[in-house]
């Protein structure tokens, strides 16, 4: 039985570090990107930054966290497509995963919305 605590709280201890890291690892990943919003589609959304213009692919997951939004959605019926709530002239800042062309946005967050034209 004394055995089996001395081995146990060990082995307890590794699987909670490992698991931590684990979940820090993953959101490590996660990048942002800050930026005006070029051009806006169903599926995809680019941004031009200081330096370079960034396009990430959005899809139902991609959460959008703007004035209103919540409002809009429930209106209706619960979803409401991306560029009903974005436009071209939006400044946002884009929470992203991956590198180069197979960039994904998680969520994008409207820091000002573009003048009414």
């Amino acid at each position: 039985m004394g055995r089996v605590k001395l081995l146990g709280i060990p082995l307890l201890a590794v699987l909670v570090f490992g698991l931590t890291i684990g979940v820090r690892s993953a959101a490590a990943q996660n990048k942002t990107a800050k930026g005006t919003i070029k051009a806006v589609s169903a599926d995809s959304l680019t941004l031009t930054g200081a330096d370079k213009d960034m396009t990430f692919a959005v899809d139902k997951d991609t959460k959008v966290q703007a004035k209103g939004a919540g409002t809009a959605a429930k209106a209706a019926g619960g979803t409401i497509a991306i560029t009903s709530l974005l436009a071209a002239g939006d400044k946002v800042q884009v929470t992203y995963g991956g590198t180069g062309s197979a960039m994904h946005a998680v969520s994008v967050r409207v820091t000002q919305k573009a003048p009414p034209k």
